[in-house]
C-alpha cells in the first residue's frame, strides 16, 4: 500500500481554457522523498494544493495511507487527511514562540504529551535551545526548520514542501538542503517537496516527477531523468545544455562537434537531436586531436571559465555551443582549438521538428 496514490486527478479553474493539472497519476511510498519539478505554471503548486485539501479536484481521486480522501463523491477536510503543509513564507505565527508555534497543532494532546511531542521535534531539527525565541529572532533557516517542525509535530502520513530553499542565502542553502534531507529520513517521513533547482532535487530527492503544463512527464530517480531526459524540456530542467543536430552513419554519430558512438536511443533512425552539457565539451590546443573552434564568448563563473564556441567545417557542419573550462586554460575571443564531446557524455532528446531546439534561428 502507497503512502500516497493520486489518480487521474485534473484540475480546472472555473473561466480557465486550459487544464492547470491533467490526468495525473503517481504513487508515492512509505518514507519517500519526491521532488516536484517544471517551469512556471505546471502545476506544482496546484499538485500540492489538490492533496492538502486546499483546493477542490475537477476529477480522479487521492489516497493517503490507502483511505479515499478525495474521489469527487467524498472530501475529507484538510485537518482530517494527516498532511502537513509548509509554505514558501513559512508561515510562522509572528506573536508565538517556537516552541508554541511547533506545539500548535497538538491542541488535542494532554499538556504533557504536547510538551513532549513538541521537545521532541524541536531535537530532531536542532532547536531545541531556541524554543522561547520569536520567529523575528531567527535566521532564515532556523525558520525553515521551526516550520518544518510544527509540519511534522503531528506526525502527518504525507509532508509537502513549497520550494522549502527559495528564501535561503545561496552560501548556506547547499548545508542546509543537506540538514533537511537527514531530518526528513530519520523522522521516515513522506514527502512531495517542490523544487526549482536542479542541484536541489539530486541531493534531496529519491525519485523526481517532472510536470509540464499541468501532465506529469517524466519519472524517475534524479540519475536516470539526468542521464535519459525524456525530451530536451527535461533536459533544460537539469541545468545548461547544448542541443546539435547528429546525422546517423555507419554506426557512428556525425556531430559539429565531430563524430561519436551511436547510443541506443539513436539506433534505427537518420537525424537525432542531442543533449551534451558543457562540462562535457572538452577543449585542446589547435594543434591536438578534434574539432577547428572559434572563441566568441568568455565569462568568469565561480570556480570556471564559460565559454562559448562556433564550429564551421565542411565535414562537420557549424553550431554554438557553451563550454565549462576549469581554471588554467586562459582564453580570449578569437581565439583557435580544438573541441571534442567527452565519451559516452550524449544525451538523445528527440527528432528534428519544428520544434527543435538544435534548428538554426533567423
Amino acid at each position: 500500500m502507497s503512502a500516497l496514490e493520486l489518480r487521474g486527478l485534473t484540475k480546472r479553474y472555473p473561466g480557465a481554457d486550459r487544464d492547470a493539472l491533467r490526468n495525473v497519476s503517481l504513487r508515492v511510498e512509505a518514507g519517500e522523498i519526491v521532488g516536484l519539478v517544471g517551469g512556471s505554471g505546471a502545476g506544482k503548486s496546484t499538485l500540492l494544493r489538490l492533496i492538502a485539501g486546499l483546493e477542490t479536484p475537477t476529477s480522479g481521486a487521492i489516497l493517503i495511507g490507502g483511505r479515499v480522501v478525495y474521489d469527487g463523491t467524498r472530501s475529507v477536510p484538510p485537518e482530517r487527511r494527516g498532511v502537513g503543509l509548509v509554505f514558501q513564507d513559512y508561515a510562522l505565527f509572528p506573536h508565538l514562540t517556537v516552541e508554541a508555534n511547533v506545539g500548535f497543532g497538538l491542541h488535542r494532546l494532554p499538556r504533557h504529551r504536547r510538551r513532549e511531542r513538541v521537545r521532541e521535534v524541536l531535537e530532531l531539527v536542532g532547536l531545541a535551545d531556541l524554543a522561547g525565541r520569536y520567529p523575528h529572532q531567527l535566521s532564515g533557516g532556523q525558520q525553515q526548520r521551526a516550520a518544518l517542525a510544527r509540519a511534522l509535530a503531528p506526525e502527518p502520513a504525507v509532508l509537502l514542501l513549497d520550494e522549502p530553499f527559495s528564501n535561503l542565502d545561496a552560501l548556506l542553502k547547499p548545508a542546509l538542503r543537506d540538514e533537511l534531507g537527514r531530518i526528513l529520513r530519520r523522522a521516515g517521513t513522506t514527502t512531495l517537496v517542490v523544487v526549482h533547482d536542479q542541484e536541489d532535487v539530486v541531493s534531496l530527492a529519491d525519485r523526481v516527477a517532472i510536470l509540464r503544463d499541468g501532465g506529469l512527464w517524466q519519472v524517475g530517480a534524479p540519475r536516470e531523468v539526468f542521464a535519459a531526459p525524456r525530451d530536451d524540456y527535461v533536459a533544460r530542467l537539469f541545468g545548461t545544455t547544448n542541443f546539435v543536430r547528429a546525422v546517423v552513419e555507419n554506426g557512428m554519430l556525425r556531430t559539429p562537434l565531430g563524430p561519436v558512438a551511436t547510443p541506443p536511443a539513436a539506433l534505427g533512425r537518420d537525424v537525432v537531436t542531442l543533449s551534451i552539457r558543457p562540462y562535457d565539451v572538452l577543449i585542446g590546443q589547435a594543434d591536438e586531436p578534434g574539432v577547428p573552434a572559434t572563441v566568441r564568448r568568455v565569462a568568469f563563473r565561480a570556480g570556471f571559465d564559460e565559454v562559448e564556441l562556433v564550429t564551421a567545417s565542411p565535414e562537420h557542419g557549424s553550431a554554438t555551443v557553451t563550454a565549462h573550462v576549469p581554471p588554467g586554460l586562459t582564453l580570449a575571443p578569437g581565439d583557435v582549438v580544438r573541441i571534442r564531446i567527452r565519451p559516452g557524455a550524449v544525451q538523445v532528446v528527440g527528432l528534428p521538428g519544428p520544434d527543435d531546439p538544435a534548428a538554426p534561428t533567423g
